[in-house]
């Protein structure tokens, strides 16, 4: 019995060496997979070929992670911050375990994590922190700080939804980089930490080479890219059309396939902001691109992404695939099924969208993109912003143009029936608007005018030939054709009416026709049993315009055909008066010539004061120039009778008679200076007394300013000698020249000047010996724009007079002091003749502010 006891021993001690073995075998197997992962990992960071692959070692050092066991929800490999925000590579899962990858940046503080993981001193070996579902939703918002608010509630929403997350900052041992941040679903032992902190060694090392490949790509490709980007440029100077832009988006295309973008496809896109609605090309092939078409980028989170990075002014980065590549092409197939080809099914997308003010470029790969792909991809993005601005441009002009093209068709269709008396004449009102449509070139085969008489319950239809002559009219009554009905309806609610005709429904219409009076020859000669019919009444307050062809009008053919309708309301709403008023209208246009012609003289009066306030400014400017000609011209006198008396010598000294000579040259160039000097002052008061308007040219903005500044200073002083104020100037020198009509602009600058030399003596009258009257000019760029300021310490001008200093013809000076139209004239010249605004501020008794804005 004593001899079990010693057998029980010796198998406790093989048990527990067996164990030990065991987990020592264990850890050498567990060392032994770490190690094979690091390995994978450090391979794929050296495969990287391009800077914007970094993503992929992001995604390899997950799935290493959690092929290691470790209990990771996501991982965040980041970069060097820079104030504040450091860009950082994701990958993990989302709450329904699906994979997600991205390539943003972040904030570096905000959170007891992120202050703790981007600390100075680094070195200190990892930080944990546990946090329940509240703080962990607050360290997601702290770390998307830079981000829109709608866009980081997306992101939380989509977190994993573990009880108690473990953030983890793990120093990377790397200047050059920022740290790894895990998020962890257990806490994390000290294997998990140790396993951590040799993966962020290994990308402390990836980073680096990540910068690599960042400085060799940006010495490459420049003068390609530049080349690419000058052809983008050239294709929008020589757009003619809005239309042309398609040009510019094909150059686009062909810049990426020449510069080896590795793009299964490519698509640009203008943004409308307030809808999200896009303007877009696209295409599989980049040297073929498909003609505009419209969407709204909604509908996927990778739209809303897009949305996002685009209202920010910020590339994108993004990785399609799983159920988010499914519902993507889920959604391309709905809008443009076929693209489809481009996104082979099951296979994972890279996307890369780069913004600009007014679009956006976005490209899809079946690999990341390098950051000299991304270079391509700005410059061209660039480049083609311009070309959107010129397509803008063209686009406004031809809307003037269309609206100035109705417009005219509008004047004469109420100019022809304001000569009608009768109501026969009535019949050359369909012809009549058929001859516009057609000038307009709207697209149409049918037209008619319909006339409601809502007392008589009729329709009266008139009706053209397609060849604009009158083809008939009938009266249709209420209630005689469904379709009559609904005319009627839509004419009482003032909405148009559109709808397309089958061939067999343009059959039963023509039959109705001639059972109410239209004979068969010219009612069949209306239908045409081969084609559908596309309907268009366009309502006025009469009836209606109705306008038929075989498709719907697009909404700018629409628009011409209601503004036609609109100049028949007003002319059959006035049809009736057309005899009582046409000896009243005579009258009224010999009234309106009269006050034209008074206005027309008060205007030039007031130039004319404007240059009667220059004489004496003028005078002082010009006394100068003419005394150094006077001065120099008689020196040159007598330089001239010294030469002639050393000629005359017997011995003329050489070097002397070629000083004089020297002089009498130096002379007239002095001579000829200040001439072209009153030469330039005389042209400038005569382009300033000359009456219309002037040509804009380019003009240095701070020496107009100054000129007329002084002009009006040395005018207020030759007027009254005691005049004493300070005169200060503040003009930017980064200014420079403006497109401006020198002359206008300069009677503004003189004008306001002048008004506020009037505020400071008024003041100054009033005022004891400490008062010091001051105006200051001054001049700035303002983005786009530049400003003038004229600002004076005078007396003020009261809230109820500053509402009115604008007004034609308004004034505060004494009768016979002015005439009410210098402000009136400076607001029209910058805000109708420059496109620009004048605004005032002003406190009584403290003084007043005029503010010239203008487009540089």
């Amino acid at each position: 019995m004593s001899t079990f006891p010693s057998v029980e021993v010796a198998l406790d001690a093989l048990q527990a060496r067996a164990a030990e073995l065991e987990r020592q075998l264990a850890e050498a197997r567990r060392g032994g997979d770490v190690e094979a992962a690091l390995d994978r990992v450090w391979t794929r960071a050296l495969a990287l070929e391009h800077s914007d692959e970094t993503l992929g070692v992001a995604v390899a050092v997950f799935d290493a992670l959690r092929e290691l066991g470790l209990p990771v929800l996501q991982i965040g490999l980041s970069g060097r911050p820079d104030k504040g925000e450091a860009p950082v590579w994701t990958a993990g899962v989302d709450a329904d375990d699906q994979p997600r990858a991205s390539h943003h940046v972040m904030a570096t503080a905000g959170h007891a994590v992120l202050d703790a993981a981007f600390a100075a001193d680094r070195a200190d070996g990892p930080a944990v922190e546990p946090l329940g579902r509240p703080a962990f939703e607050g360290y997601l918002r702290a770390s998307l700080a830079p981000y829109p608010a709608s866009y980081v509630d997306r992101v939380v929403a989509r977190a994993p939804r573990a009880r108690t997350v473990y953030a983890v900052a793990v120093p990377a041992g790397a200047q050059q980089s920022g740290p790894l941040l895990a998020l962890l679903s257990a806490p994390p032992s000290d294997d998990v930490l140790r396993t951590l902190e040799r993966f962020a060694v290994l990308f402390g090392l990836a980073y680096a080479r990540h910068q690599d490949l960042q400085r060799a790509e940006a010495e490459a490709r420049t003068s390609r890219i530049e080349a690419a980007a000058e052809r983008v440029r050239g294709e929008a100077l020589a757009m003619e059309r809005s239309g042309d832009l398609d040009r510019a988006a094909g150059a686009v295309f062909e810049g990426l396939a020449a510069l080896d973008v590795p793009a299964r496809r490519a698509t640009l896109a203008v943004i409308d902001p307030e809808s999200r609605e896009t303007t877009y090309w696209s295409s599989a092939d980049p040297a073929s691109p498909t003609t505009a078409h419209v969407a709204t980028i909604e509908g996927h989170p990778f739209y809303d992404a897009l949305w996002v990075a685009w209202r920010r002014q910020r590339s994108l980065s993004y990785i399609l695939e799983g159920d988010e590549l499914n519902a993507y092409r889920a959604r391309l197939g709905q809008i443009r099924a076929d693209l489809l080809e481009a996104h082979p099914e099951g296979e994972r997308e890279y996307v890369h969208a780069v913004s600009s003010p007014n679009g956006v470029l976005v490209a899809f790969s079946s690999r990341p993109f390098s950051e000299d792909t991304v270079e391509v991809m700005e410059r061209l993005t660039g480049a083609f912003q311009a070309a959107i601005e010129r397509a803008d441009d063209l686009r406004r002009a031809e809307a003037r143009a269309r609206e100035a093209e109705i417009g005219a068709s509008v004047d004469r269709v109420r100019a022809e029936i304001a000569s009608m008396r009768t109501a026969d004449d009535l019949d050359r009102v369909t012809p009549l608007v058929w001859q516009e449509l057609t000038a307009l070139g709207v697209r149409f085969f049918r037209c008619a005018v319909l006339i409601v008489d809502a007392e008589a319950e009729v329709l009266r239809v008139y009706l053209a030939t397609p060849d604009g002559q009158p083809l008939a009219a009938l009266d249709l009554p209420f209630g005689g054709h469904p379709f009559v009905d609904a005319i009627v309806t839509h004419w009482r609610d003032q909405r148009v009416l559109t709808g397309t005709w089958t061939p067999t429904e343009v059959e039963g219409w023509t039959d109705f026709l001639e059972s109410h009076g239209l004979d068969a020859e010219t009612a069949r000669s209306f239908a045409d049993p081969a084609e559908p019919l596309a309907l268009h009444f366009a309502p006025f307050a009469q009836g209606l315009l109705f306008v038929g062809g075989r498709a719907p009008l697009p909404p700018d053919d629409g628009a011409a055909v209601q503004a036609l309708a609109d100049a028949l309301e007003v002319a059959y709403a006035r049809y009736d008066d057309f005899q009582r008023l046409e000896a009243q209208k005579r009258e009224v246009e010999v009234a309106l010539a009269d006050l034209r012609a008074a206005q027309e003289r008060l205007v030039q009066s007031e130039k004319l004061a404007s240059l009667g306030q220059l004489t004496a400014g003028i005078a002082h400017e010009i006394k100068n120039p003419l005394n150094f000609v006077n001065n120099f011209a008689a020196l040159s006198c007598e330089l001239a009778a010294e030469l002639a008396a050393e000629l005359g010598a017997d011995a003329p000294d050489r070097a002397l008679v070629d000083e004089i000579l020297d002089d009498l040259r130096q002379n007239a160039e002095r001579i000829e200076q200040h001439g072209r000097r009153a030469d330039a002052i005389v042209r400038g008061m005569m382009q300033h007394a000359r009456a219309g308007r002037g040509e804009r040219a380019p003009a240095d903005l701070n020496a107009l300013v100054g000129e007329h500044v002084n002009l009006a200073y040395h005018g207020r002083r030759a007027q009254t000698p005691d005049f004493d104020a300070a005169l200060r100037f503040g003009l930017d020198a980064d200014v420079g020249t403006v497109e401006v009509v020198a002359q206008d602009l300069g009677r503004v600058v003189l004008n306001l000047v002048t008004n506020a030399f009037d505020a400071v003596t008024a003041r100054a009258q009033t005022e004891g010996r400490d008062y010091q009257p001051t105006v200051r000019v001054g001049t700035r760029r303002a983005g786009a724009a530049v400003e003038i300021t004229v600002e004076d310490n005078g007396t003020g001008i009261p809230e109820d007079v500053r509402r009115r200093v604008f007004e034609p013809f308004y004034t505060t000076k004494p009768a016979g002091k002015g005439t009410g139209l210098g402000l009136s004239m400076s607001h029209d010249i910058i805000e109708q003749g420059h496109g620009g605004s004048l605004r005032v501020e002003s406190a009584e008794g403290e003084g007043t502010t005029f503010t010239i804005t203008l487009p540089a």
